[in-house]
């Protein structure tokens, strides 16, 4: 049999070393996954073709004639919540995206504090987050929906809404 060698007192201070530095280590990596995982629960939703300027949309609208959408969601929206859902299962399809772009929307997503304590809220006169509002080219309202919208009937709300000029 092979003996092990006797740990010698000064031998202790380097195995404390390593062992403290390996858990700043674990720490470490333990508070960078953390740190992430909050980073993506609390960072505003993002719908890629949706512009986040609703001012500047609405003068293009006026410019070139073409209707607005706008989907006013939370800041910081929770997993599960109406307007996760609406992103992913209703905004982000294939069924909504197409007619969007078919009939020349301008697509606006703006991100609010859910207290809807601002002036545009106040403007828009919200009450409840998410809400869908379908706009003419000069920003009058056409119609509206206030929480969670499936994909067919914002399908239905996108035809509706249409110019008819569109072909």
């Amino acid at each position: 049999m092979t003996e092990q060698p006797t740990p010698t007192p000064s031998d202790q201070p380097q195995r404390g070393k390593r062992e403290h530095r390996a858990k700043l280590v674990f720490l470490a990596v333990i508070l960078i996954v953390a740190g992430a995982i909050y980073w993506t629960q609390t960072r505003p939703p993002r719908l890629n073709a949706w512009q986040d300027d609703l001012p500047g949309a609405l003068a293009q609208a006026r410019e070139q004639n073409r209707p607005v959408v706008v989907f006013f969601m939370e800041a910081k929206a929770v997993p599960g919540s109406p307007t996760q859902r609406m992103i992913s299962g209703c905004l982000k399809m294939v069924g909504v995206t197409k007619p969007l772009e078919r009939y020349k929307y301008i697509p606006v997503a703006v991100a609010m504090d859910h207290s809807l304590d601002s002036d545009l809220a106040r403007q828009y006169q919200l009450d409840t987050l998410p809400t869908l509002l379908f706009l003419t080219s000069t920003g009058t309202e056409r119609e509206r929906r206030s929480g969670f919208v499936g994909a067919a009937e914002v399908q239905a709300m996108i035809i509706r809404n249409a110019p008819i000029t569109v072909q």
